[in-house]
């Protein structure tokens, strides 16, 4: 039995959905039906990724962080229901991801546009932007424009 108990989240006051009867209070279902274990797990996971950045990441990060950019508060590596994105602005609904050459492949591609379908439709997610690699380590100001501008800012 699936009910959506409709109370918020911790984690950048996002709602929960989909949560399981069955007494186990941190399953959720994927898009395909499947159970989740959310509590431990992605919080662990999120804790992982957040000690473990690529370089790009770390270079963006320290231009995000402390709401150095147009005064908006970014998370990095967040939490959002099943899935972890590498930086997300809540008072703006703005997720920024930062993508190597992984995500290249088709089967990354699939799964990216599958989970930017979830966040926008099911967890009001405003805009997702896009960035690569390499963007941020040759063209650091231009990407913290682009940023800007999907959060409705200029710099």
């Amino acid at each position: 039995m699936i009910k959506d108990v409709g109370e918020w989240d911790i984690l950048f006051l996002m709602p929960r959905i989909n949560r399981m009867g069955s007494g186990k209070s941190g399953d959720v279902l994927d898009e395909v039906g499947e159970v989740i274990r959310w509590g431990t797990t992605m919080r662990t996971r999120a804790r992982e990724l957040r000690s473990s950045m690529t370089e790009a990441e770390k270079v963006l990060w320290k231009e995000l962080r402390g709401n150095k950019l147009c005064g908006l508060q970014f998370y990095r590596q967040a939490a959002i229901d099943r899935y972890i994105v590498d930086f997300f602005c809540p008072r703006k609904r703005i997720v920024v991801e930062v993508d190597g050459s992984v995500h290249d492949e088709e089967e990354a591609e699939e799964h990216d546009e599958i989970r930017d379908k979830f966040l926008v439709k099911q967890k009001d997610i405003k805009q997702i932007v896009r960035i690569t690699n390499e963007e941020v380590m040759n063209d650091l100001p231009g990407v913290l424009e682009k940023i800007a501008r999907a959060c409705g800012k200029s710099m």
